[in-house]
């Protein structure tokens, strides 16, 4: 209304809010606490291949006002020696904002990739609406691959695998 007024400040450290009306008449006294934001916080619980040679990922990622954005990295494992054909793999990773279970997952199917059948590494990594980001400890596995029933078809794809990755 006509009468009614807004104030906004921000707030770098708790104490009280006391709201007056000239000298003498407090109008109201409200205690603040100021909470810093703290980094979110991201792990890697288990990666398991699916029925299909999809890549599951079993996680936990959390922070006190949110998580913004999760993303899964996929590189070659360090003992995995240089080549032409591998690259880094990033895709983003759905989540539950706010989620209080223990445990979120999502599938991701990279069984077409190049790297698929050989040792990577994988990291997530979560941004907060503060700007904080955390980046999981790295879990090591097989980047799972199609299997094929015919023959032939087995076959072509280990001709390929073998001039991709012997003639670099």
């Amino acid at each position: 209304e006509d009468k009614s007024h807004t104030l906004e400040i921000p707030l770098m450290e708790s104490g009280t809010a006391d709201l007056s009306l000239g000298w003498f008449r407090t109008l109201g006294t409200w205690p603040i606490e100021v909470i810093p934001d703290q980094p979110p916080s991201a792990s890697i619980l288990l990666v398991t291949a699916t029925e299909r040679a999809g890549t599951k990922i079993n996680f936990d990622a959390r922070d006190d006002y949110g998580i913004k954005s999760l993303t899964a990295t996929v590189e070659p494992a360090e003992n995995v020696p240089p080549a032409s054909w591998q690259e880094i793999i990033t895709f983003p990773v759905p989540f539950i904002r706010n989620a209080t279970a223990d445990m979120q997952n999502h599938t991701e199917n990279l069984a077409a990739h190049a790297m698929a059948g050989t040792a990577v590494k994988m990291t997530l990594t979560a941004e907060d609406d503060a700007g904080n980001i955390t980046t999981s400890a790295p879990e090591y596995f097989v980047l799972p691959e199609r299997t094929f029933e015919n023959p032939t078809a087995a076959r072509l794809n280990l001709e390929r695998k073998r001039l991709m990755y012997f003639n670099n």
